[in-house]
């Protein structure tokens, strides 16, 4: 190919170049840390709804009624005694209440402030049944700040407030048996923290063991330096580009954490490939060659070969990831910015950097893996060869540079003496891997080894149909943190539409005049509409919402109601003036054109069951819209979560015929063929459907729980709902990674000449071991993220190990054999390399 040869034109000027390489990407490197350290600072976390959904319309409907609660986080504390005591009774409380307030106050944030203290001696309001749990024996603090709950600047002061929370009840209330902060930016928080946690520990346990496989399958200690460096640089290089690009738009919090991981398997498996193919080139070389022009001969080879398989491998992979881009939501689109920067920055470091080290220090990196003719690592000296022993396996047919046929075999075609052949790759003899390729090339083994995996995947795959997907807010949580277990009380007691509220907005409908909300119609219709609500709604009852005409199930009558804004209710009517009033005031906005009720679950809004509750809700509101002239918009982190959800399945199905569209024509344009890029795309296809089936079965069916291992519990009785659009363009382009390692290997041996049955064995013989090696390395890697303390990182981890092993040890090793070697010639229609007689050498 073009491309090839130019990357071998393109090693010549590297290896001229090669010092102005080093100076370039030391100063690219050296610079790039400073923003590199401050990456994750420039981040962000958050789940708004895409535009033209119906969440994002509501939000703009209470954006502009309500600016106060549009951007709204809410905190809440738990105060928990031990039976019998009762937790109102505890001395210390009202000075709790108000020194806690006083303190959050100071941070200039605070929007408001609820205890049982503070509405009792404040506001002279009992506390009711919303605040106040279990008997009596716990209560709960509930305050809110004017920032978005996933706003970097509300984690900041949920961290501070936790502090100042933990400080006031050491201070006042040391009766306590249970006490927590709990919070949408606190759990948040620690989830991201813990992530970064797990994943740092990971790479101390999953690095040392991969360097110990890739020291094993390329047999030298100094190369591994070679891989280090690469890595760091990649590191350094696309971690400082993403700062950049943090500063000037929003990157994901979760970007930094897949592109490290992504950065380690590329950089180690681009290592791999070039490192190992450096050693073979190397190896055919050296007979009467000084050291330095042999590594730079062979640095030529190498990446006219090998260079040329990582460069289609990262172009694809990239652009893979480049559709992401393109998503709406922030969460997808930085995250394929992220994985393409990285892609393409560890792509120009190997095919720039490494070479530039090998050539400009070769008797450092080249003498230690050099070895010549005779098999020994030493340049310009050997014993003759013995009469007669060549290099290349008898019978095997090649070219000259001029086109004129040889042979080095007792064949026919010897034209030319044996001094003059051409090197020719010698495999080192490998005993399994030349009888699994014998044993799936050959008939009707790989018929039956094809039609055996291509049914088990399906079979597997067929799961898929009643897979069920969610993203409940446990998923999300370390657990064994003490944010956890508070989070836990709550839910347990007050339930988990506390912390995860929706928000209904009510409006007359037409003139939306000052005190609009405050007449007998809004008044009764609104009643009515709440009540209408709680009895169509599934696990809705009538305590769930709080409004100011409408709280703990109860009516508050229109006449009341009137007579205490009037000022007229009797004195005997003071208490439940008092309520009206502050339910006013706070349920409506202050020109009283507008109100908003407050609908707290029993259940998880993001579970399992919250998207039939949206989607009843939101049929319900618009019947009643209908019947009341009332207009209405439902809003809440469940609302964006679950139609950014919906959204991204929407999307989906264009993303996977994108990405796999754009995988068939490269490798189409890169093998000029038209089945190989069909039968690369089929064994990928199975590949999906054996992960994306047997996670279904896991994380649904509960198949593993007899292991015990909580990363792979059905507890939630569903998947992640972002991990099956998350991992797809990591399994695709892992599987393209080896796929096109393999296919490359097998098309330059059928470019020697050799059969097509011939060329595959002698493809899975020298690359099994590496793709192999590559996987388990890859697995490693993920495989630590299994035992994590959140769900959503053991499913990621659970996605990558499976696929890449299933990968590596079915698809490319048993499956893509069995069904090229059934295709025959057939593989590379309709290029040269399809026809029955096939001659040419390797370019250079």
């Amino acid at each position: 190919m073009e491309t090839c040869l130019a990357l071998g034109r393109f090693a010549k000027v590297t290896i001229r170049f090669r010092w102005c390489l080093l100076a370039f990407w030391f100063l690219a490197a050296v610079v790039s840390a400073l923003g590199a350290t401050k990456f994750i600072s420039v981040t962000t976390l958050s789940f708004d709804a895409p535009r033209d959904t119906q969440a994002y319309a509501a939000q703009e409907r209470v954006k502009a009624a309500f600016p106060e609660i549009s951007q709204v986080a809410d905190f809440l504390g738990l105060l928990e005694v031990a039976p019998p005591q009762q937790v109102l009774k505890l001395p210390g409380l009202r000075n709790f209440s108000f020194a806690l307030r006083d303190a959050l106050n100071a941070t200039g944030k605070l929007t408001s402030f609820t205890s049982n203290a503070t509405l009792w001696f404040g506001d002279h309001i009992s506390a009711g049944p919303g605040i106040v749990a279990d008997g009596g024996r716990a209560t709960i603090v509930q305050w809110g700040i004017g920032l978005r709950p996933t706003d970097k600047a509300a984690m900041d002061f949920g961290k501070e407030a936790q502090r100042t929370f933990q400080d006031q009840v050491d201070r006042w209330l040391p009766e306590l048996s249970f006490y927590g902060l709990t919070s949408v930016p606190n759990l948040v928080s620690v989830s991201i923290d813990d992530a970064e946690s797990s994943l740092a520990k990971m790479d101390m346990i999953a690095l040392p063991i991969a360097f110990v496989v890739l020291w094993i399958v390329i047999r030298s200690g100094r190369l591994l330096l070679l891989t280090m460096a690469c890595m760091g640089v990649a590191l350094s290089v696309s971690f400082g580009t993403m700062y950049c690009v943090g500063r000037v738009s929003e990157v994901q919090m979760t970007t930094p954490s897949l592109m490290m991981s992504l950065l380690i398997a590329m950089s180690i498996d681009y290592s791999l490939f070039m490192l190992t193919r450096f050693r073979e080139e190397l190896a055919l070389l050296g007979d009467g060659l000084e050291l330095a022009p042999a590594v730079n001969s062979a640095l030529e080879k190498t990446m006219i070969s090998a260079g040329c398989t990582i460069t289609l491998s990262g172009v694809t992979l990239a652009l893979s990831f480049l559709v992401l881009v393109f998503f709406p939501e922030a969460m997808f689109s930085s995250m394929g910015l992220g994985c393409t920067v990285s892609l393409c920055v560890a792509l120009i470091v190997h095919l720039t950097l490494l070479p530039a080290l090998l050539a400009a220090f070769p008797g450092f990196f080249g003498r230690c893996v050099a070895t010549n003719r005779c098999g020994r690592r030493v340049f310009g000296r050997c014993r003759p060869r013995p009469a007669g022993e060549g290099r290349a396996s008898a019978g095997l047919r090649h070219a000259d540079g001029a086109g004129n046929r040889i042979s080095n075999g007792s064949g026919s075609g010897a034209l030319l003496p044996p001094e003059s052949d051409p090197p020719v790759p010698k495999l080192r003899r490998q005993p399994f891997w030349e009888w699994l390729a014998r044993t799936t090339t050959t008939f009707p083994c790989n018929l039956v080894i094809a039609l055996v995996v291509a049914a088990g995947s399906c079979a597997l795959g067929v799961a898929i149909l009643h897979a069920k997907t969610t993203d409940a807010f446990m998923m999300d949580l370390p657990r064994g943190t003490h944010t956890y277990d508070a989070f836990q009380h709550v839910v347990s007691m007050f339930g988990i539409g506390l912390i995860n509220p929706y928000r209904l907005l009510l409006e007359p409908a037409g003139a939306k005049g000052p005190g609009s909300v405050l007449t007998q119609e809004f008044w009764t219709k609104s009643q009515q509409a709440l009540e209408a609500l709680a009895g169509r709604l599934p696990n809705t009852s009538p305590e769930d919402f709080q409004f100011m005409s409408y709280a703990a199930g109860q009516s508050v009558p229109w006449a009341l109601a009137n007579a205490c804004l009037q000022g007229t209710a009797p004195p005997s009517f003071a208490a439940e003036c008092r309520k009206v009033l502050y339910a006013v005031d706070k349920f409506s906005n202050p020109d009283r054109s507008a109100a908003y009720a407050l609908i707290t679950l029993k259940f998880d809004p993001c579970g399992i069951d919250g998207p039939d509750w949206l989607s009843k809700a939101r049929s319900v509101l618009e019947e009643l819209s209908h019947s009341t002239g009332l207009e209405f918009a439902l809003t809440g982190l469940g609302a964006d979560s679950l139609d950014m959800i919906a959204e991204s399945y929407r999307i989906f199905p264009f993303m996977i015929g994108t990405t796999l569209l754009v995988a068939m024509l490269l490798m189409g344009i890169a093998f000029r063929s038209l089945l190989m890029p069909l039968r690369c795309v089929g064994s990928i296809v199975l590949t999906l459907f054996w992960v994306y089936g047997l996670a279904t079965l896991t994380y649904q069916d509960g198949m593993l729980d007899w292991t015990g291992i909580a990363g792979v519990s059905s507890e939630f009785h569903a998947q992640n709902a972002f991990l099956p659009v998350i991992c797809f363009s990591l399994v695709v382009g892992i599987c393209l990674d080896y796929d096109i390692f393999l296919m490359t290997r097998t098309t330059e041996f059928r470019a020697l000449g050799m059969s097509p049955e011939e060329a595959v064995r002698r493809g899975v013989c020298s690359t099994g071991g590496i793709i192999t090696a590559a996987g388990v390395i890859m697995a490693i890697a993920f495989g630590g993220l299994m035992f994590a303390s959140i769900v959503m990182v053991n499913g990621l981890s659970f996605y990558m190990v499976f696929a890449v092993l299933y990968d590596t040890f079915i698809a490319r090793c048993l499956f893509t054999p069995a069904i090229m070697s059934l295709l025959g010639r057939w593989n590379w229609f309709p290029s040269p390399l399809s026809k029955r007689e096939w001659c040419r050498p390797l370019p250079g």
